[in-house]
């Protein structure tokens, strides 16, 4: 089996998850993934084995990962979407037309891609372009198709969740192709022991988590704008953004507001503090514009977080209003405030919703999606 995504030794993306979990169940796993991340993560090397995963890096534009496949036999071929990100998915769907072997396509996020959207940071903000996902060979459109190459070449396609289900066969995608397989989490790293990350960071009152790069997609500005409302109602609070870039814009937002303690810029942290983070706060928000599904959404369910976020799709699918956490509409400081105010407010609501996120999160364990995923393979095979 050969998967195209994301490995490397010091950071666990679900392509390393879901590899590792493949070959606890028995099968031999080949990634091929790009050279970039060896300019962020020094450690990694062009070919390497980590945690039984055979690893091999390519430039995502050479052709060399092509030829490297055509010289090697597979089972299957998985390979990531949007292409525009991972060329090497492209290169898979050429190898497949030149030498036929069973291969899925899993869309990471639809809206991601820049071919479909005007905004990829706010992609509802303007219609979505149906007609613009190109299948067909154009010397005017070569790098719109090589992009989407792969998925009209796929034997299945995954969607994150029903709604990008639909959205795909808009785009003209066969509804038979089409299987809905989301993104997981190892469970068992969010039910260790973790320190008192309140205790650490010396807040004494209620905390509010954001965990992402804090970037305009992701909606940090507005759970910034909305924590002076916050404050009237819960003078101790403090709201805290842990994400691995700086974001200026958003940290002169808060110099505006003249926040002082009641909020805390952390940048990067480990997995461990990340984990005891989730832990200790009373809620966790991210009122994103748009995810595909949201990682982060899951981690806060692991660890029995209510959630705050918006009412956009995708995101709609995994929280259930007053069930696991409270849904406001896209931009709007003051919803958010009111939302947070309503979990802090109201401890029997705070307690269902920490239930129903332990509960509902078990069907997104690595496990389940991966013995989903298998079962998809055994078929096209």
């Amino acid at each position: 089996m050969t998967t195209c995504g994301g490995v490397v030794r010091d950071v666990k993306w679900w392509e390393y998850l879901i590899s590792r979990e493949f070959i606890k169940r028995g099968h031999d796993v080949t990634v091929l993934t790009s050279t970039s991340v060896m300019k962020v993560f020094p450690s990694a090397k062009r070919e390497e084995v980590i945690d039984g995963i055979n690893v091999k890096r390519f430039h995502p534009l050479s052709p060399a990962a092509l030829k490297w496949m055509l010289r090697n036999d597979f089972d299957v071929i998985d390979t990531d979407f949007p292409g525009y990100i991972a060329p090497l998915s492209s290169w898979a769907a050429i190898r497949k037309r030149m030498k036929d072997i069973p291969m899925v396509q899993a869309v990471h996020g639809l809206y991601h891609d820049p071919y479909l959207v005007e905004d990829v940071e706010d992609p509802f903000s303007k219609p979505i372009k149906y007609d613009n996902m190109q299948r067909e060979f154009s010397v005017t459109k070569a790098a719109n198709w090589f992009c989407h190459l792969p998925i009209f070449t796929a034997d299945r396609v995954f969607a994150l969740n029903k709604f990008e289900k639909q959205e795909l066969i808009k785009f003209g995608v066969l509804e038979e192709k089409i299987d809905v397989v989301p993104n997981g989490i190892d469970l068992k790293q969010y039910n260790k022991k973790t320190k008192d990350f309140k205790k650490k960071m010396d807040i004494g009152g209620e905390m509010i988590l954001f965990v992402g790069q804090p970037i305009r997609r992701k909606g940090p500005e507005y759970l910034l704008a909305s924590m002076p409302y916050v404050l009237k109602e819960f003078p101790d609070a403090t709201l805290v953004f842990i994400g691995y870039k700086r974001n200026e814009s958003l940290e002169s937002i808060y110099k505006e507001l003249n926040l002082g303690d009641s909020v805390r810029f952390l940048g990067f942290v480990s997995e461990d503090d990340k984990v005891a983070a989730f832990r200790s706060c009373d809620v966790f928000c991210m009122p994103s514009n748009y995810e595909g599904l949201g990682i982060v959404y899951l981690e806060s369910m692991a660890c029995g977080v209510p959630i705050v976020t918006t009412n956009t799709p995708g995101i709609a699918d995994l929280v259930e209003p007053r069930k696991n956490g409270l849904l406001v509409p896209p931009k709007n400081p003051k919803k958010i405030a009111q939302a947070i105010i309503e979990i802090l407010s109201d401890r029997n609501l705070g307690k269902r919703m920490r239930r129903n996120n332990t509960k509902k999160v078990k069907n997104f364990s690595v496990g389940n999606v991966a013995k989903k995923t298998l079962a998809i393979y055994e078929e096209i095979l």
